[in-house]
């Protein structure tokens, strides 16, 4: 019975020595995990020059001379050794870039972002300077898919150009209006009066913010040049047009040009339904009240809806109305 007890004592104690062995072992194991220091290799990092950047910050187009990084690649802008915001690369020509930043790592420093400034670019993983996402998404900055770099929705905005067009107030050279408006014209007793017309413009940007115009109206105004007589009315124009850039994604263009009107009612003035030659007289006299040729002028506003999208307002001395254009 002695030879039993001492048994278990025995192995009780040698249980106890291995337990405590082991946590030793463990405890000595964290302490060394805790007290080395694990060396990460520091990242390549390339100097480039901040060239443009959007009126919204969403857009940065920068230098790439080294040629390290390309449409798709994931990029980090570092300023003074820490991080400033994180970008896509969307677009690539000859030795520039631009980047679509996606978020900003540090408020302080992404509000020294300027023009002609010097940043660090890291291409890729950036857990080497151990920072903090701030969730500060900007946005309009989502992107899933490599289709989304340029996505419309997303870029137009701040679509900058790496060609002639950076001076261009509206980038692209054509646009496109249908619209609805008052002409003026005469009535039945030659006093001035309006007439409803709906009426298209198409406009080609010929040079930088320098546009020329083509404007097409008719309508149909009823009992003109009498009662149960319409005449079609068509008022045709042409102008040159200069883009100034205004707040609030708007544009003004003011414009001069040259309008011609023509009547058109082919039983006009001709002998018929009794009536005198007084009255045929009259008739042709309304109509060619309604025939000009002059010179105008006035201004065009262009508001920018979403991207591609205008709303227009005409003011003039050919016309006054608005409606909504595309841009392409």
């Amino acid at each position: 019975m002695v030879r039993f007890i001492m048994s278990i004592l025995i192995f009780f104690l040698i249980g106890l020595y291995f337990l405590g062995s082991g946590n030793l072992l463990a405890a000595s194991a964290v302490d060394t995990l805790e007290n080395s220091s694990i060396e990460i290799e520091s990242p390549t990092l390339i100097t480039e020059t901040i060239q443009r950047i959007s009126p919204t910050k969403r857009i940065f187009i920068i230098s790439n001379n080294s040629n390290a990084y390309f449409p798709g690649d994931y990029i980090s802008i570092i300023f003074r050794n820490e991080l400033v915001a994180r970008g896509i690369t969307a677009k690539q020509q000859d030795n520039i870039s631009g980047i679509k930043i996606l978020h900003i790592d540090s408020t302080p420093l992404w509000k020294l972002m300027r023009e002609g400034l010097d940043v660090q670019i890291l291409r890729g993983d950036d857990s080497y300077f151990r920072r903090k996402t701030l969730p500060e998404a900007l946005a309009g900055a989502n992107i899933d898919t490599e289709e989304d770099l340029y996505n419309e929705t997303s870029l137009v905005d701040d679509d900058l150009e790496f060609d002639e067009n950076k001076d261009r107030g509206i980038k692209t050279d054509n646009v496109i209006t249908a619209n609805y408006g008052m002409v003026a014209g005469v009535n039945n007793d030659f006093a001035p009066a309006t007439y409803l017309q709906p009426y298209i413009n198409w406009a080609y940007q010929i040079g930088d913010n320098i546009w020329t115009e083509f404007c097409y109206g008719v309508n149909l105004v009823e009992d003109f040049p009498s009662l149960k007589l319409a005449t079609r009315y068509t008022n045709i124009t042409a102008r040159i047009k200069y883009t100034v850039s205004t707040p609030f994604y708007s544009y003004l263009l003011p414009y001069i040009g040259y309008q011609m009107t023509r009547s058109y009612n082919p039983v006009a003035g001709t002998p018929g339904d009794d009536k005198t030659a007084e009255e045929l007289e009259n008739e042709k006299r309304l109509m060619d009240a309604l025939q000009k040729d002059d010179f105008i002028f006035g201004a065009t506003l262009l508001k920018r809806l979403v991207p591609g999208w205008f709303l227009r307002i005409d003011v003039g001395t050919d016309i006054v109305g608005g409606g909504f254009g595309l841009e392409f």
